[in-house]
């Protein structure tokens, strides 16, 4: 009797070993699987981020061209309005967001163009933080007179020479660093504006 009465204490010991196991089983599984889940999400975002920024330099090379094959011979960019450069052919009807009448970038935020005296500029809004130092740092060629990043008043810009710590606002002549990129690019969302000839 006495046995037998051991014997049953130990299956229900067993018992409430072997429930407990399970138990953490369960939860390694589930902390392995957000681990993955999480680690596949991250993937996933720098990707389409890579390729966002990828289409937005292709973007801009073709905006770009397709305003110098609008004004060829012309002797300035008078009258060069975001609604030129949307009725025009030359840019791609992708890029063009038909209900606000406006181009969008691969971001989601607009590209708009103006004429200035002796050029024009080309603004992106909302590129993220984490695509805004390659594109505010890349180099457009021996049109680019210049590049800001979170200017507001593009009236008459007149680039800046970098001399030191780069202001948001302005706009400097050139191209910018990688590393005076990211000083500048420090929003969750910014503004690249490209002054050019």
């Amino acid at each position: 009797m006495v046995n037998i009465m051991q014997q049953k204490k130990m299956n229900l010991r067993k018992n409430k070993m072997e429930k407990g196991l399970s138990l953490i089983e369960a939860s390694m599984v589930l902390a392995l699987s957000a681990i993955v889940v999480s680690g596949v999400m991250f993937y996933y975002q720098s990707a389409s981020d890579s390729n966002k920024t990828q289409n937005t330099v292709s973007q801009v090379m073709s905006v770009m061209s397709a305003i110098n094959g609008l004004y060829v011979g012309q002797a300035s960019y008078t009258g060069l309005t975001d609604a030129v450069l949307y009725n025009s052919s030359a840019v791609p009807e992708n890029y063009k967001d038909k209900s606000n009448q406006q181009i969008n970038n691969p971001f989601g935020g607009k590209l708009t163009v103006a004429a200035l005296s002796g050029g024009y500029t080309l603004t992106l809004d909302r590129v993220p933080k984490s695509s805004c130092v390659n594109i505010a740092s890349m180099n457009l060629g021996t049109s680019l007179q210049g590049v800001g990043v979170g200017v507001t008043n593009k009236g008459s810009l007149t680039p800046k020479t970098l001399n030191g710590k780069p202001t948001k606002g302005e706009v400097y002549s050139g191209t910018l660093t990688p590393a005076n990129a990211a000083t500048l690019c420090s929003d969750v969302t910014n503004s690249i504006t490209f002054l050019m000839k």
